[in-house]
């Protein structure tokens, strides 16, 4: 079975994650325990997210919030995990400028 882990830091809030989370996730059923969610597929394809503890980031007199994420994927195909990284990043996209 194929496995593998992607980490990346995040400037988001507990909150404000668990907002977008069904969005971002294809509306996909999950569960949450603590600070981890389970996504169980069929296939016996699972993903696991964990969100590190909150914390910030400061830049001068600015304070964002900062939190690492933890995907785990249990019986994905490569293209597969990559397709499903790049749906829930766009969905994450913030605009500026």
């Amino acid at each position: 079975m194929n496995t593998s882990q992607h980490s990346y830091q995040m400037s988001i809030s507990h909150q404000e994650f668990m907002r977008l989370l069904p969005v971002a996730i294809g509306e996909r059923p999950y569960t949450k325990k603590g600070d981890t969610i389970y996504i169980n597929e069929t296939n016996q394809r699972t993903i696991t997210i964990h969100l590190s503890e909150e914390g910030q980031h400061k830049i001068a007199m600015l304070c964002l919030p900062s939190t690492k994420v933890t995907f785990d994927f249990s019986g994905y195909e490569k293209e597969d995990e990559a397709a499903f990284l790049t749906y829930f990043h766009k969905r994450f996209q913030r605009g500026g400028g």
